[in-house]
């Protein structure tokens, strides 16, 4: 049980750091449950090795363990989502203007010229 406590502990501390890291570079801050991973990492894996759980804490642990690296998942991936949309529409908005600017200006009464 010791084992998977800890493969289980190395799972949440990854997942954390990545989420961390990925928060750092789009600029989406600190994820708090990412911190919360990271801490339940590092209490999951002092729990393993100081002492020999029995098998029904160690499945809550784990079981525990799995699904904060689910929600904090779900929960990065619609913060990344939203992020990514709103980017895509402030471009799309800076191309129209852009392409309106670029545009030949000519009076709305004005028949078209035939060459």
């Amino acid at each position: 049980m010791t084992a998977l406590l800890v493969i289980s502990a190395l799972l949440l501390i990854a997942s954390g750091g990545i989420k961390l890291r990925v928060g750092a570079r789009t600029g989406l801050g600190v994820p708090p449950l990412s911190l919360v991973e990271l801490l339940a990492g590092v209490g999951i894996a002092a729990s393993a090795l100081t002492g020999d759980p029995t098998v029904e804490s160690g499945f809550r642990l784990v079981l525990g363990g799995v699904a904060l690296v689910l929600v904090s998942s779900v929960h990065m991936g619609m913060k990344l989502a939203a992020g990514r949309r709103e980017r895509d529409d402030s471009e799309g908005v800076r191309l129209f203007k852009y392409v309106k600017y670029l545009s030949p200006q000519t009076p709305k009464d004005a028949p078209p010229q035939l060459l």
